[in-house]
């Protein structure tokens, strides 16, 4: 135990705490336990005091304040477990202790909270510097007395200090010996796996149901029997050291006897099972002590992860609960009750089959939860691992199972990228496998009317997951037909597969109006919807569905600046999250693939986001090095930059195009300017900044474009100011007295890092205002800008688009590749080789692979 830890409060001393409390006490902590309940704090108090090895190591308190006071001086900090009911009790204990809380505290929430209220809470205590962790604790009050598995999630330095008191807490997993506890990521992480664990074990906990009930009303088994069959499985192969399996093994062969347990509960003269005394009523559910699974279900449908095993475990959970109900109804309903099988074979058959559909059914269900969480990850930023999932879940919980956690959690530990454990080919093979088992149960359990709800949907799910051919086809033409919700069409780059985005195509096939024409003219929109914009959320979910590799050239990029983020109408295929030296870019680099409309020709473009994706790094913050490395690394060699500009001249209005050929530095210094440090020089020819050849080619299609809503200026110097603030009058005049066409923040050092890399760099400006010289207009905004942007939008994607065509002429291949500029940089370099230094030579290298 860390020294700085010598103390705990415990807040709530009913299962979960008292035992919680013993274990922390027999771990050397002094322990301080407050609960709303005297009778708690009495009990757990007592049962201390009689234990002779931790004998003076709990005192109890009625008095909250008293509570917290009590464990000032003790540790560099007071450190608090809750272990109460998710929701209002833990808002109001945190009410009652706020006035005794202090700078550096830190409260761990052991409770089944929803993550939403712990990122709420977090954001509350560290306004006063206090740190609250969301913290899942798994395995019952059993292995809260023993060691749980534990999922805890917030801010850093507070899981930091807190770490090894939870290491030495935590259940050991029995191979290793290592501590069944990970920091899992920031906010509500912890409470979000710890969810979705109790969403896997309920799949888990019906399909065992099932199984045995299949068993004892298919088969004609006793409670004994199934037991053993449970033991035999529990010992090897696919199923073995799986805990609910453990335990069913236990509760099948567990009998009454006189004397009933510790209580008297059981309490019998024949031998009967204690299974029998229990009735098929699951009641958690209804009368608000657990949530965990609901929300898991509310999640999964909310972030559009299928969870058909899951969820169907839980409605039977919840039919279950309201028994008076199902007695009613099954007089109406008279469904059939669930009988022998008929025409049985050997039975070690069907129960072969049934393990196999028992593991299949646990194996989906891991996958459905795990695929969740990663979902989750994405969206809220988390960076969860999910190889350290399976390591928390290998000791100390409900969901225990060895061969599942080996199968799984090597490949998703070492490919933290991976969002579905179906794909990988390990997970793949194994549900394949068992799927006949699965498939021969659900046809013989439906046949002699088994229950079988979780069973089925693992099915189903299995079906549908892997299908290429699904009857959606039909629903979606339906919708399109009643409420034009558009379609893909099969076949089509962009569309099949294609992002999860709305398809392009209407079929009327019923017109509404008389005068179709009228109706194509004037209400063309209903067949192109209204654009949303994405949140990050959404744009997070939609890279992390493509491919995170490319195999195809790329030797053209386009960096997109303000408003311009993405290239609607071009496909997406792939999204490179790539590190170098230099750092991560300050986007995933987009491959896009586009349909030339001169030669049918698809080219590759990569695409990346000057200020990424939700324009959030400022010009001064712009990563301009990794951004230029990452683009070279995958074989780029032209770039068409975009960027939103001032006007600094009359005739070069708002919404026209410039084409610059010169640029004037005003930035202060403080970017990072250079490949070339760190013990390696070398200087490169600047005097012309962009490269004609480019320039020329968008010129001609600038050009081209005029009157049909695009005004291009041929040439200009482009200003290079610091920013984020815009320009005092005094500057922008001074700037038009220089001879200043146009002026922004973005061009430097990126042209200049650009021909560093021998990478041809071509910028085009768009005009959004008049700076702050003009005295007849307002001064730039931001909403100014933007109004531009959006009102011109159109007029750019058709500009760039027209630029990336015409780059893709077999007469520009030479161009695009700029062989004009291969070879340069050896000729600047003035440092010798055998006088670099090694870690710029390491860069170097990554930069110019085989170059040297």
């Amino acid at each position: 135990m860390p020294s700085s830890i010598k103390s705990i409060g415990v807040v709530g001393a009913g299962i979960m705490g008292s035992m919680m409390t013993l274990r922390f006490a027999e771990l050397g902590l002094a322990l301080s336990v407050w609960d709303i309940e005297k009778k708690n704090v009495d009990g757990v108090v007592d049962y201390a005091r009689n234990d002779k090895d931790i004998k003076g190591r709990v005192q109890g308190f009625y008095s909250i304040n008293e509570f917290a006071k009590s464990l000032e001086g003790k540790s560099d900090r007071k450190l608090f477990m809750f272990s109460i009911t998710h929701g209002e009790p833990a808002d109001e204990v945190l009410c009652l202790i706020k006035p005794d809380l202090k700078k550096s505290d830190i409260i761990l929430d052991g409770g089944n909270e929803n993550y939403r209220n712990t990122e709420r809470r977090q954001k509350e205590c560290a306004a006063i510097g206090v740190g609250w962790i969301g913290m899942g604790v798994s395995g019952g009050y059993q292995s809260a007395r023993r060691g749980p598995s534990l999922s805890p999630g917030g801010d850093a330095k507070a899981l930091q200090l807190v770490m090894p008191f939870l290491e030495s807490y935590a259940a050991k997993d029995p191979k290793a010996g290592t501590p069944c506890v990970k920091p899992m990521g920031p906010g509500g992480s912890g409470h979000y796996i710890k969810m979705v664990h109790n969403g896997i074990e309920g799949g888990m906990l019906s399909v065992l149901a099932e199984a045995w009930q299949y068993m004892h009303d298919g088969l004609g088994m006793e409670h004994s029997k199934i037991g053993d069959v449970f033991g035999k499985w529990n010992e090897a192969g696919e199923l073995r050291s799986n805990f609910l399996i453990h335990i069913g093994k236990k509760i099948l062969h567990t009998r009454r006897t006189p004397e009933g347990d510790h209580k008297g509960e059981g309490a019998s003269r024949d031998d009967g099972y204690v299974l029998d005394d229990v009735l098929d009523k699951v009641v958690q559910d209804d009368d608000g002590t657990e949530g965990t699974i609901l929300w898991c279900l509310m999640e999964s449908a909310s972030r559009h992860v299928s969870c058909p095993t899951l969820a169907a475990a839980h409605y039977m959970r919840i039919s279950s609960g309201n028994r008076s109900e199902r007695v009613r109804a099954a007089k109406k309903l008279e469904m059939p009750m669930p009988k022998p099988i008929e025409g049985t074979r050997d039975y070690k058959e069907i129960i072969e089959n049934l393990r196999q559909a028992v593991y299949c059914a646990f194996l989906a269900s891991f996958c459905q939860g795990l695929e969740l969480i990663s979902r989750a990850s994405i969206d809220e930023g988390w960076n969860v691992n999910l190889g350290d999932c399976l390591q928390i879940w290998r000791a100390g919980c409900i969901i225990q199972s060895d061969h599942i956690a080996d199968l799984l959690q090597p490949p998703l530990a070492a490919h933290n990228e991976l969002t579905n454990a179906k794909f990988v080919d390990s997970v793949a093979h194994e549900l394949h496998q068992s799927f006949r088992g699965l498939k021969e149960i659900v046809m013989e359990g439906t046949m002699s009317d088994q229950y079988i709800p979780a069973l089925s949907a693992t099915l189903e799910y299995l079906k549908y997951e892997g299908g290429l051919g699904l009857p959606t086809k039909f629903m979606e033409a339906q919708m399109d037909y009643f409420g034009a919700h558009n379609y893909n069409k099969p076949g089509i780059p962009g569309e099949d597969p294609g992002p999860v985005h709305k398809g392009p195509r209407h079929y009327e096939w019923l017109p509404a109006y008389r005068n179709m024409r009228f109706f194509n003219r004037s209400f063309s929109s209903i067949s192109k919807p209204f654009r949303r914009i994405e949140s990050p959320k959404q744009l997070a979910r939609r890279m992390a569905s493509l491919p995170s590799t490319y195999d195809g050239s790329v030797p053209i990029a386009v960096i997109g600046g303000t408003g311009l983020r993405e290239l609607p109408g071009f496909s997406q295929v792939a999204s490179l999250n790539i590190e170098t030296p230099w750092g991560a870019p300050s986007s995933p680099i987009t491959i896009l693939h586009h349909e030339c409309k001169h030669n049918g020709k698809t080219v590759a473009i990569a695409f990346l986001s000057r200020h990424g994706p939700h324009h959030q790094i400022a010009p001064h913050e712009v990563p301009a090095r990794a951004n230029i490395a990452a683009l070279r690394s995958i074989g780029v060699r032209s770039i068409i930059a975009f960027s939103a500009v001032g006007s600094l001249q009359e005739e070069i209005k708002p919404r026209d195009f410039v084409i610059p050929d010169q640029v004037i530095d005003r930035t202060k210094g403080v970017r990072p300017w250079t490949f070339f440090e760190g013990g390696v020089v070398a200087h490169v020819p600047f005097g012309d900044p962009f490269d004609e050849g480019i320039a020329k080619v968008v010129r001609e299609c600038g050009h081209s474009l005029e009157g049909e809503g695009v005004t291009l200026h041929d040439r200009g110097t482009i200003i290079c100011m610091e920013g984020p603030q815009f320009s005092t009058r005094a500057e922008s005049k001074m700037y038009r007295s220089w001879g200043g066409s146009v002026i922004n923040m973005s061009v430097l050092p990126e042209a200049k890092l650009a021909r560093e890399a021998e990478i041809a760099y071509q910028m085009i400006c768009m005009s959004t205002d008049y700076d702050c010289w003009h005295e007849s207009t307002a001064d730039v905004t931001v909403e100014m800008v933007m109004g531009h942007m959006k009102a011109n939008a159109d007029n750019a994607r058709r500009f760039i688009t027209a630029v990336l065509d015409a780059l893709a002429g077999e007469e520009h291949s030479e161009l695009i590749q700029a062989k004009h500029l291969a070879g340069g940089i050896k000729f600047g370099v003035t440092t010798p080789q055998t006088s670099w230094s090694a870690e710029g030579k390491k860069k170097l290298d990554w930069l110019f692979p085989g170059y040297w």
